[in-house]
């Protein structure tokens, strides 16, 4: 909760189609000023939480130990050097590559977004670089496709910003990208891959800088939502949005409609596969890495 310095958890139970169970985390006191957006991960056997702050403009992290049901983590506030990386930070992306943890954070003050190395433990110290772009950013999303990285920054339009193979560089091309309609001020920003293809809509590869723009409306609740994510659940996408007018989390289900006998699978034998109607499908195979 950004104006009371709070952190809820949701537990959904075993599906995110569940009504979840609402709880409140304990934070040292003085730690959140301004929160506004957080990423979990997994180091090793641990869970970490990473905060944004978007008062006093700081990051900090939050140490759950072997199990996110610990309702009281530790929090620390992360060194990062250089000082001034950070300028009234929104949303960032957290993500592991090459064996160091990196964070690409939207500053929605000052037209920059911030780069936070980590290294290899993901301790309370990071070093930064700023990197340039138009507008305020406000929603980030980092995504590897192909072997290079990307990070797509909404400000007043959509900008994509290619790092080539490695995060460790400070001087990504910036380029935005050709909407076939504009993007005002999008507070968040999700990517997600279906059938092959990459939607904020990109086509089949990351590389592009074209898309189609569909304007999905409001859904009926929303006036103007202010934190949006995303998951892959299954057969099915499931997004969850905030809106700035109430403090209801409300939930958007894309529903697949594959006629698949088997809708998704983690089991390195899935079983025989079978369609009930005739048709080309497309079938994806996702892999993760712990690198």
């Amino acid at each position: 909760a950004h104006t009371e310095n709070r952190i809820d958890r949701y537990d959904f139970g075993a599906s995110l189609g569940n009504v979840p169970i609402v709880s409140s985390l304990t934070i040292e006191a003085g730690k959140l000023n301004g929160s506004y957006h957080i990423e979990l991960i997994e180091v090793g056997t641990d869970w970490y939480g990473l905060v944004s702050n978007r008062t006093n403009s700081t990051m900090v992290r939050l140490s759950f130990g072997s199990s996110l049901s610990n309702s009281s983590p530790s929090a620390d506030i992360v060194n990062i050097s250089p000082a001034g990386i950070l300028s009234s930070p929104r949303q960032f992306d957290l993500v592991k590559e090459s064996g160091n943890y990196y964070a690409l954070v939207a500053n929605s003050v000052g037209s920059t977004v911030g780069l936070l190395s980590f290294g290899p433990t993901f301790g309370t110290s990071a070093s930064g670089a700023k990197i340039n772009v138009t507008g305020s950013p406000l929603g980030i999303k980092l995504y590897n496709d192909g072997g290079s990285w990307y990070g797509y920054v909404t400000t007043d339009k959509i900008k994509k910003l290619s790092f080539g193979s490695s995060l460790s560089n400070t001087t990504p091309t910036v380029v935005d990208l050709s909407l076939t309609s504009a993007i005002s001020n999008g507070s968040g920003i999700e990517l997600s891959m279906d059938g092959g293809n990459y939607y904020l809509v990109l086509g089949s590869a990351l590389s592009g800088t074209t898309g189609v723009t569909t304007d999905l409306g409001k859904f009926g609740v929303f006036t103007s939502p202010v934190a949006f994510t995303g998951v892959k659940d299954g057969g099915n996408y499931r997004y969850f949005g905030i809106d700035v007018s109430g403090t209801i989390l409300h939930r958007l289900d894309f529903i697949g409609d594959c006629s698949a006998n088997i809708g998704s699978s983690k089991e390195y034998s899935p079983g025989a596969l079978s369609y009930s109607e005739a048709g080309s499908y497309t079938v994806v195979l996702e892999s993760k890495t712990t690198t």
